[in-house]
């Protein structure tokens, strides 16, 4: 099946405030607690006071960290749960490619991590049997409007110059491919977000004339991540 678990715990807090980027307070168990947020984005519809956060006490090297807690997931007004963890996907695109269960890649020789390509540094390099190389770069989306999976929620210049680097690649020999991984299960397709972003929006559509592939995820989201369905793209 294609899921991943989840290390620790969750529980349930309620939100009060984003500090800065990476640093937000709930209320858990009557007590203000200061929590790691694993996410630049800014999550405006999501992060609102009061609502239904999920949290885990820290793990690793606790003894470095100024927070004692990782806020990983939100619930929508609706009730739709969220994973706000920006580095989930990758870890889960990892996990699915090994056991061969990310749709389009099966029977893998090679799956590198962080593999440099020109000036950018792409999520991962696979190599089939056939000897077919495939630079892939892993989007994680939280934003949904309407039913429409959008990215970015901020301007990112880093996202474009991947896009752009990947455009390059396939002239170059490879495939390419971009997986915009919906943390959340209620979309029901995918678009750039041309309002936010528009040089980002034009570059993955340049790059989807280029024959880079583009494909979107839904995930459901709990104690563990499931694979959803995959949603339609829309340029």
């Amino acid at each position: 099946m294609s899921y991943i678990n989840i290390k620790g715990q969750l529980v349930k807090a309620a939100f009060v405030k984003r500090n800065n980027r990476f640093s937000c307070d709930v209320l858990y168990n009557g007590e203000v607690v200061s929590c790691h947020l694993p996410t630049s984005g800014r999550l405006a519809e999501l992060l609102l006071p009061d609502a239904t956060v999920y949290i885990r006490k820290a793990v690793g090297e606790v003894q470095k960290r100024k927070t004692k807690y990782d806020l990983l997931q939100v619930d929508t007004k609706k009730g739709v749960r969220v994973s706000l963890d920006s580095q989930l996907p990758n870890r889960f695109v990892e996990k699915l490619l090994i056991e061969n269960n990310m749709p389009g890649f099966c029977d893998l020789k090679l799956i590198r991590r962080e593999y440099t390509y020109g000036k950018s540094r792409m999520d991962f390099l696979v190599e089939d049997k056939k000897g077919v190389k495939t630079l892939i770069e892993v989007k994680s989306v939280t934003l949904v409007e309407d039913q429409i999976a959008k990215f970015p929620d901020a301007p990112t210049t880093r996202g474009t110059k991947h896009l752009n680097e990947l455009t390059k690649s396939v002239k170059e020999g490879y495939k390419a491919k971009v997986l915009f991984m919906i943390q959340r299960n209620d979309a029901k397709s995918f678009s750039p977000n041309i309002k936010t972003d528009p040089q980002f929006s034009e570059a993955l559509k340049e790059a989807h004339k280029s024959k880079v592939e583009i494909n979107a995820f839904n995930c459901n989201i709990g104690k563990v991540i499931e694979l959803g369905d995959e949603v339609e793209v829309e340029y």
